[in-house]
């Protein structure tokens, strides 16, 4: 009912990883840190919706397919190819600055900061939406 639950959403989600990312990370056993991490994806996962319908509902039905190819190639890209790469280059500098063997372990959790960015950027988009919809006429 709201349009800027489409940005606000995503940002609660990346608020709530970062610490979920981080007592998976510090647990104390294999099981706990597995349990922790069902939360946390699921945390990470939860702009995914909004996202989508968002950007389906910003464009003309022309260009819809586009629009999701590009939804799933740009994440897919610094995601799944930069976001293993960087985290790995942290860990190796950790590693050779004396790190140890949980250079991977702070590795990741530098990276899982990045969600604070995230938060920033979709209450960005939230604020963007709620100025577009009290500019449209109503009707």
């Amino acid at each position: 009912r709201d349009i800027r639950w489409f940005g606000r959403w995503p940002a609660v989600g990346c608020l709530a990883c970062f610490p979920l990312v981080a007592c998976q990370l510090l647990a104390a056993s294999g099981a706990a840190s597995i349990a922790i991490g069902i939360f946390a994806m699921g945390a990470a996962a939860l702009y995914i919706a909004p996202v989508n319908a968002a950007a389906q509902a910003m464009v003309g039905n022309s260009i819809r397919g586009l629009t999701s190819a590009v939804l799933l190639v740009v994440p897919t890209i610094f995601g799944g190819g930069l976001g293993p790469l960087l985290t790995g280059a942290v860990s190796d500098l950790l590693l050779g600055g004396g790190g140890g063997a949980d250079s991977i372990r702070w590795a990741l959790l530098a990276a899982s900061a990045a969600a604070f960015l995230g938060a920033l950027l979709f209450f960005a988009l939230e604020r963007q939406l709620g100025r577009d919809a009290a500019s449209r006429p109503s009707g």
